[in-house]
């Protein structure tokens, strides 16, 4: 839901430096979890944007303040707060006149980005993160600003990395390609941190069989199992496993675990040189026309053209 003048109110133009620095190839959605960008942005006075995103996005808010919408909720936030925005889910934001933000961000996206949002308290229905906290005895001040330090890491990071694409050289003494695995230890590390910040919700009935659910899906993703088999797993209905899921995660657990079995597969067509019918079959796609089917759909590009694509991009 928009604010009540948002239609009437005309764009803003920006005239103030933005950095902006991709990392991935955005048509080609990662696997469990891609580092798509980071930037960083001083506002200027107004700046807004409204529309809908293909992808997570994490803004970090370092100084000023202004107001968030989603799902009809306004939240007013200032610095030492954070907001997200969730694919496919309409959200708003607009720095304050007199004080518009300082702020920070990266998007990412891969079957596992929902679930360790999830896991660290973020979801629709609590979409604000705070890392300043004036209560001694609580440790999350600390965890998301070294979660924030892992922001600003990950932008010299990419900016690294643009640089040494561009000049054709190595990054901190190292290939380029290397700054991938750099960014997703960084990306992790920052959901882990922020995990730390919010055990209380991950420890609730409804967070534990999720964590089990998700862990056992991708313990057995190469065997034929279903959504009954992860229901008596956890001894509850099937029903109710996806509903407490999808609560949660905003995907329902067959979702989850297609996904997690596109991307296993998405790794062994590029590391391997095994046929795509096995492929199928060692991460649970009985069908290998199937698994085509649902690959076309998620990647873009067939199994066959994902890994000819992987190991052209290899030979750069």
């Amino acid at each position: 839901m928009r604010s009540p003048e948002a239609k009437s109110r005309q764009p803003y133009r920006l005239h103030e430096p933005v950095t902006i620095n991709y990392l991935h190839d955005r048509e080609t959605p990662g696997p469990e979890l891609t580092l798509f960008y980071a930037g960083q942005e001083i506002c200027s006075p107004g700046h807004s944007h409204y529309g809908v995103r293909d992808h997570f996005l994490i803004h970090l808010i370092l100084s000023g303040q202004g107001l968030f919408w989603l799902d009809g909720i306004e939240y007013k936030l200032t610095a030492g707060q954070g907001f997200t925005i969730f694919p496919g889910v309409p959200a708003e934001y607009r720095a304050d006149l007199k004080d518009p933000w300082v702020y920070c961000w990266i998007g990412f996206s891969g079957s596992l980005a929902a679930t360790h949002l999830a896991r660290a308290g973020i979801t629709r229905a609590s979409p604000i993160i705070a890392f300043k906290d004036t209560n001694a005895t609580n440790d999350r001040a600390a965890q998301v600003c070294d979660a924030l330090s892992c922001v600003m890491e990950l932008l010299r990071l990419t900016t690294g990395e643009i640089v040494g694409i561009r000049a054709g050289k190595t990054f901190q003494g190292h290939p380029v390609a290397t700054a991938d695995l750099m960014a997703k230890s960084l990306l992790y590390r920052f959901f882990h941190l922020l995990s730390l910040g919010n055990t209380h919700k991950v420890t609730t009935p409804a967070g534990i069989r999720i964590e089990n659910a998700c862990r056992f899906m991708r313990n057995n993703h190469s065997r034929p199992i279903g959504m009954d088999d992860v229901a008596a797993y956890l001894g509850i209905s099937r029903k109710h496993l996806s509903e407490i899921f999808k609560a949660a995660t905003g995907q329902s657990p067959k979702e989850y675990l297609t996904a997690y079995r596109l991307s296993v597969a998405a790794e062994l067509l590029a590391a391997s040189d095994l046929p795509v019918k096995a492929v199928a079959h060692s991460t649970g796609f009985a069908d290998e026309f199937y698994f085509s089917k649902l690959f076309h759909a998620r990647y873009g590009c067939s199994p066959s053209h994902h890994r000819a694509r992987k190991a052209e991009a290899g030979k750069v």
